[in-house]
């Protein structure tokens, strides 16, 4: 007879740990091959393809850093949020707005939160994908540039936060940074 060196252990327990280890070892497969980990030159960081396929890592007309200014007839009071609805407009906040081969990128200065996707540019529409907000939802949008402004106009947009992804897109125009 085999003696355990536990024996102060019940065996239920030492049971319910080796299911437990052999569960996790199970269930840890590798998530996606990330194709592009880390951008070229400090650009938008790669983001996680909830869906696929992703854009090819090409650039496109809408590449570069865009602003505004969130203006105050169309931004709500700034306040303390634990969990921040995602694209808010406030009253201060500055946005930007990177979009660098197939990925965007949003930035508050305000709170410093960000949000990032992948981005299909096709003619003059612009499809969002893998938005962490609104991980199966496309997002499409036409998009025009005057100069240095890029203008968005909704098509369509699946995202479950309302008319919030929609809004923070279209409510103003946006100026090429740097």
């Amino acid at each position: 007879m085999v003696r355990s060196p536990l024996p102060w252990f019940p065996i239920a327990m030492r049971r319910a740990i080796v299911i437990l280890a052999l569960l996790a070892a199970a269930c840890s497969g590798e998530a996606p091959a990330d194709p592009a980990p880390e951008a070229e030159g400090g650009g938008v960081p790669y983001p996680y393809p909830f869906t696929t396929p992703t854009p090819p890592r090409e650039k496109t007309p809408l590449d570069g850093v865009w602003a505004r200014e969130v203006p105050d007839e169309l931004a709500g009071p700034v306040g303390k949020c634990r969990r921040c609805p995602p694209y808010r407009l406030e009253l201060g906040d500055t946005n930007t707005l990177t979009i660098d081969r197939g990925t965007f990128e949003i930035e508050h200065t305000l709170h410093g939160w960000t949000n990032a996707g992948h981005v299909f540019v096709e003619g003059d529409t612009a499809t969002l994908i893998n938005d962490p907000n609104c991980t199966s939802a496309e997002g499409v949008y036409r998009w025009t540039i005057d100069g240095d402004e890029l203008t968005f106009e909704l098509v369509e947009d699946g995202c479950a936060f309302g008319d919030l992804r929609p809004r923070y897109f279209t409510s103003t125009s946006w100026t090429r940074a740097g």
